[in-house]
C-alpha cells in the first residue's frame, strides 16, 4: 500500500543533516523531494514524525531510485529530485509504529 502524504523527514547524508518533504510513504519505502541528486545506492539516516503522532521513527534506508522532479515548486529556484529510498532498518519499535500507522489510515478510508 503506497499512501501520497507529505510531512517532514530530516535525514543525514555523510555526516550532514538535511530537512526534506515526503510525497509518499509505504512500509517498505519512502519518496522524498530532494535539491540533490543521489547516486543509487547511497544510504541514508532518517528521522519523521507521521502525521497527528507523538513518536520519532528513525531508519535507515537507501537509495534505490533518483529522477528530476516536474513539480513546480512555486518559490524554488533549485532543481528538484524524486527520491526513491527502501527502508533496511528500523530503530526501536519504529516499523510497527509506520505499519500501525498506515493500517489506522487504511481502515479510515474503507
Amino acid at each position: 500500500d503506497l499512501l501520497n502524504i507529505s510531512f517532514e523527514v530530516k535525514y543525514v547524508v555523510d555526516g550532514k543533516a538535511r530537512t526534506s518533504k515526503s510525497m509518499d510513504i509505504s512500509t517498505k519505502g519512502i519518496r522524498l523531494l530532494l535539491d540533490e541528486r543521489f547516486e543509487k545506492g547511497t544510504p541514508l539516516v532518517m528521522s519523521m514524525r507521521l502525521p497527528d503522532r507523538k513518536k520519532l521513527i528513525r531508519a535507515s534506508g537507501m537509495v534505490v531510485w533518483t529522477n528530476e522532479s516536474s513539480e513546480d515548486e512555486k518559490n524554488s529556484t533549485k532543481r528538484l529530485f524524486n527520491t526513491g529510498i527502501k527502508f533496511f532498518r528500523f530503530q526501536d519499535s519504529g516499523e510497527k509504529e509506520l505499519f500501525d500507522f498506515m493500517h489506522s489510515l487504511d481502515t479510515k478510508s474503507a
